[in-house]
């Protein structure tokens, strides 16, 4: 197997859709290397596309409201659009292995919400889109599982986002995402203008980030004595929450 065969299937096509040029110009995919990648492709654009025309009639701001954040080289950005479907803090183990932390935040969202994307516009994208360029040149993928994809940066080792349900939707550190709401980046405050604006923007962000629930919680290895709901494992439909009492399943 050629080496840019086996490095364009290290990043599925799901990530190398989302990797896009800024929005002043026409997004230019990079092309898949087999027939079954294409393929695979085609179909999940199909299923974003439709999904797309299903939910945007009648979004609302908050809906339509764009956070964004860097890696820590500045050289991968995400764009998060509207309110995530849930904000999870997971104590797994994998979760807390991968990021040397005694849990994790992150923002649950559509596919179709999530936008990875070259933070520096020329150089970057020469770099990928030129012919034989690829994701991989931007992203190193990890399988943690079965189920999850994880997507970090190649040059920093960040975070960026990991990819859940067969590609239909995306987890976005909230480490990721820069403070102060809207769709400005850097997140180097240098307390100049914006006063009152600012605040409120500051505000919304982070009601809209709020997290919804612990996962893993039987996993922990810190107590968190909050008021949100924690489920022994996952917060999929049916899921054991925690009573405050340990059992067999930690």
């Amino acid at each position: 197997m050629s080496s840019a065969l086996a490095a364009s299937r290290l990043v599925p096509p799901f990530a190398r859709r989302l990797l896009v040029l800024p929005n002043a110009r026409p997004p230019r995919v990079v092309a898949a290397s087999s027939a079954s990648s294409s393929s695979s492709r085609a179909g999940v654009v199909a299923m974003i596309s439709a999904s797309s025309r299903a939910t945007s009639a009648d979004a609302s701001p908050t809906e339509t409201e764009t956070r964004s954040g860097s890696c820590f080289c500045g050289a991968i950005v995400v764009a998060l659009t509207g309110t995530p479907a849930a904000v999870s803090i997971c104590h797994c183990v994998n979760c807390r292995k991968l990021s040397g932390a005694p849990f994790t935040a992150q923002a649950l969202a559509k596919a179709t919400a999530v936008e990875v994307r070259s933070a520096r516009d020329a150089e970057m994208d020469q770099m990928v889109f030129s012919p034989g360029g690829d994701a991989d040149a931007y992203l190193t993928a990890f399988s943690s599982s079965a189920a999850v994809d994880r997507y970090r940066c190649k040059e920093c080792g960040s975070p960026v986002y990991a990819s859940l349900a067969k590609g239909k939707m995306a987890a976005v550190p909230l480490s990721m995402l820069d403070g102060g709401g809207g769709d400005g980046g850097g997140g180097g405050g240098d307390g100049g203008g914006g006063g009152g604006e600012a605040a409120a923007a500051a505000k919304s962000n982070a009601e809209s980030l709020r997290p919804t629930h612990h996962m893993y919680y039987a996993d922990r290895i810190v107590d968190v004595p909050d008021d949100l709901p924690k489920y022994v494992k996952s917060a999929a439909r049916d899921a054991k929450m925690w009573t405050g009492v340990e059992d067999d399943s930690r």
